[in-house]
């Protein structure tokens, strides 16, 4: 899409998604359009309308390359979990892939990474920066602090890059301040947290970044001995019983018509009779946004500890720090999309 757009291509070329794709392009860029729900896959493969076919590791079809070989649609595959017995070209020259996969030598393509960094710098004569600034679903503020001073050198924005960090440390010394010494800890969940996708209850993460920050654990924490997704058992979540649940709202409509097909399931959690269920702005599909995971951080802090954190309004809380990244209060638009912070006992209710 980048591509198109640096070219001005966009009258020419049509890019389209389906599912969870159709969301994360549209996000990406207004002129993406969306087809239809995953239900609607091999409808649009058959149409023959796609000339190229691209698929991720989820919600694809076993048979899509085969149906895609009847329309002559060459299909680039982008996952190792989902290589569809195409060859890997990752390392192939692109003019070579692309004359292969026109002219229908070659069925389509596997191709798992993106450009070397060097190899792209050499082709294209210009400079290109690599970062990271942590690993999926995680926030390492180091790591972030260091993207930010290369991307300060490189954009000539160092007071700028200087000025984020700070603030980003000083809400970690804060919230440090405000938890690390306290004795008591409440016993936590935090579910349906997204990950490459929309997920259901039980999915959740090993060391949930917001928690770290309130130096408080998860119950899902003991259950796994990695940092990162983790797919729990219902039948676990019941015999830790959680007192207090956190719900990523960006798949609440997931758990919610989950619940309603089997409310007895859910009502036999202490947290959903007690109505301690609570949501939170979702800040990770494939990467982590930092700015709503620190705002996230500050309102399950109110809601677990509410005496340490007796002057702060999180939604005022979420605001600051969405100025201090992007010049904008944007939480109304985040309520308006996904509820914002709040009690979601109304939603969940049990007897």
């Amino acid at each position: 899409m980048d591509y198109l757009e640096a070219n001005d291509l966009f009258g020419e070329v049509e890019v389209c998604g389906i599912c969870c794709t159709a969301h994360d392009i549209t996000r990406y860029n207004p002129k993406a359009k969306i087809i239809g729900p995953i239900s609607w896959q091999l409808r649009f493969i058959r149409s023959g309308i796609a000339d190229v076919i691209v698929v991720d590791e989820q919600c694809i079809r076993a048979d899509s390359l085969v149906e895609a070989q009847k329309i002559k649609a060459p299909v680039i595959a982008s996952s190792e979990k989902n290589c569809l017995g195409l060859p890997n070209r990752t390392q192939d020259p692109p003019d070579k892939i692309v004359e292969d996969l026109v002219s229908g030598k070659a069925p389509g393509a596997l191709i798992l990474d993106m450009y070397d960094a060097d190899r792209l710098q050499t082709e294209t004569n210009s400079t290109v920066i690599v970062m990271d600034y942590g690993s999926a679903g995680s926030l390492d503020i180091e790591g972030l602090a260091n993207a930010l001073r290369i991307l300060g050198t490189a954009l000539n924005r160092k007071e700028r890059a200087e000025s984020l960090i700070k603030f980003v440390e000083g809400l970690r010394d804060d919230l440090k301040a405000r938890t690390e010494n306290i004795t008591s800890r409440p016993k936590v969940y935090v579910g349906a947290v997204s990950y490459k996708g929309a997920q259901p209850f039980t999915t959740t993460q090993v060391s949930f970044p917001p928690l770290q920050l309130l130096y408080t654990s998860s119950i899902a924490d003991k259950y796994f001995n990695k940092t990162g997704v983790y797919f729990m058992d219902f039948e676990a979540i019941l015999q830790e019983q959680p007192e207090i649940v956190f719900i990523d709202e960006g798949n609440l409509n997931t758990v919610k018509q989950d619940f309603d097909k089997d409310l007895g399931k859910y009502c036999q959690l202490v947290a959903f009779q007690n109505g301690k269920i609570y949501g939170t702005l979702p800040y990770n599909y494939y990467h982590t946004n930092i700015a709503v995971a620190l705002a996230d951080a500050y309102y399950i802090g109110k809601v677990l500890y509410p005496d340490c954190f007796g002057g702060v309004n999180p939604e005022l809380k979420a605001d600051e720090i969405f100025q201090a990244f992007l010049g904008k209060s944007l939480y109304m638009q985040y309520e308006e999309a996904y509820g914002g912070f709040k009690n979601l006992s109304e939603m969940f209710k049990c007897g």
